[in-house]
């Protein structure tokens, strides 16, 4: 009796040996906050399944990878709604709406899943010219995009 028991635990135990990494996973709510000033990195700050502080690099137009301390998260990203550039004066607002989706990673973050949607607004200052007319170039941004999702990291 006793080594049948032994058998059936060793059984069960290696089906939850076996089966431990998916239930290992983590997962939850997540949330970005991206600040810039149109010079120097994007900063990133993450809470959720991903977090901590880090920086943004930006790899296309609709690609980025997030890079912190305990590793990197790609992030594929798609407008769903754009509002056209609005102005006053020299002062230029524009925003947008879209999804995003989490493409893999490095470090702790390798195999990352997830999606979510973002926020971005951007206002550029341009410098306003003797004619009265604005500066192409020169003048200071700021950007600041919100994202909330939903993220997954295997164990």
């Amino acid at each position: 009796m006793r080594r049948a028991l032994l058998a059936f635990a060793g059984a069960a135990g290696g089906t939850l040996l076996t089966a431990g990494p998916a239930f290992g996973a983590t997962s939850g709510p997540q949330s970005f906050t991206l600040t810039g000033h149109g010079r120097g990195p994007t900063h990133v700050t993450a809470a959720g399944p991903i977090h901590g502080a880090g920086v943004d690099h930006m790899r296309g137009p609709n690609s980025d990878r997030f890079v912190f301390p305990q590793g990197a998260v790609n992030v594929q990203h798609a407008t769903t709604n754009a509002h056209p550039v609005t102005s006053a004066g020299c002062t230029f607002f524009y925003s947008e709406r879209g999804t995003y989706q989490l493409a893999g990673g490095t470090g702790q973050y390798t195999g990352a899943s997830g999606a979510g949607t973002y926020f971005l607004n951007v206002v550029s200052f341009a410098k306003t010219l003797p004619n009265g007319n604005c500066a192409q170039h020169g003048g200071q941004q700021l950007v600041m995009v919100s994202a909330h999702g939903h993220t997954t990291l295997p164990s």
